[in-house]
């Protein structure tokens, strides 16, 4: 195990309890939403839980992360302002759509990068990602045929982004409960 400006490396699995750790001390050190980290894959789940994978599509105009509440079952849902006050986002259709709260989502990447993202709730079909946000907080999101990725702008890391059926999409993999 390495520690260098909140870049953790694992050569196997991440227990939750080691990938939170990481993750806020990227967060008191600065550092970006997204840190690179090695793993083969998402690896053995909590006692009790099991990975979900997301699919999160890229969204160069949403404000926010935005995700249905059955995306984040099992994880704390927090009322905000915004959804005290009523607050509504227009859809992509014109519809306005309610804002439910939020929920902080940290998982792990097809490669291994962990995600740390709050994700505004809200009756949507899909989980968005907002390249606003990625920006924000030191990423860099390149959108190109010869290949798409987010990179952290502090270390350089890359997480590759796929097309699917035309949208971009990152796949994330998070723990959750067993029902």
């Amino acid at each position: 195990t390495k520690l260098k400006k909140g870049l953790v490396k694992y050569s196997n699995w991440l227990p939750r309890e080691i990938m939170m750790l990481t993750m806020q001390a990227g967060k008191d050190l600065g550092l970006p939403g997204i840190m690179a980290m090695s793993a083969d894959k998402p690896g053995k789940p909590e006692k009790d839980s099991k990975w979900v994978k997301l699919e999160l599509t890229m969204d160069s105009g949403a404000c926010d992360h935005v995700a249905n509440p059955s995306m984040v079952n099992g994880m704390e849902v927090r009322e905000t302002e915004a959804s005290r006050h009523g607050v509504k986002y227009v859809a992509a259709n014109g519809n306005s759509i309610s804002n439910l709260g939020e929920a902080d989502v940290s998982g792990l990447t097809t490669e291994g990068s962990a995600v740390a993202m709050t994700f505004q709730l809200a009756d949507v079909k899909k989980p968005l990602a907002s390249v606003r946000k990625m920006c924000g907080v030191g990423n860099r999101v390149v959108f190109d045929e010869d290949g798409s990725y987010i990179e952290c702008k502090a270390t350089g890391a890359r997480t590759p982004i796929r097309k699917d059926e035309g949208t971009y999409v990152v796949d994330v993999f998070v723990q959750v409960p067993i029902e």
